[in-house]
């Protein structure tokens, strides 16, 4: 991670501090060394920006990381649902996709 590239993604959230893209571009760079700030990062989009698909899937990743299992569930149905409503066929695919895996329903080969 940069973290002249973090530090500059901080100072605009703080002229910017309701701007989706840059609370999800923080939440991808702290996953990188700080897990527990990507989920804090995360944990707010789902809160006030539901709508900013992309979270779903990194954060269900991020909480399997952790062995948050239950919560990585809950996360990838969650952008599973949002992603049906809008619809956004290649993010309800990819949700779809880390949910069966999650599941053990994965019958792909490695």
């Amino acid at each position: 991670m940069s973290q002249t590239r973090l530090k500059s993604l901080l100072e605009m959230l703080q002229d910017e501090p309701n701007d989706a893209f840059l609370k999800y571009a923080i939440a991808l760079e702290y996953k990188k060394v700080d897990i527990e700030k990507a989920i804090f990062f995360f944990d707010d989009l789902v809160e006030k920006n539901p709508e900013y698909i992309g979270t779903y899937y990194q954060f269900g990743i991020v909480l399997q990381e952790k062995n948050e299992l239950q919560k990585a569930e809950y996360i990838f149905k969650k952008g599973i649902e949002i992603a049906t409503k809008k619809p956004d066929f290649h993010a309800l695919a990819e949700l779809r996709s880390a949910l069966n895996k999650l599941l053990g329903l994965d019958y792909e080969d490695d």
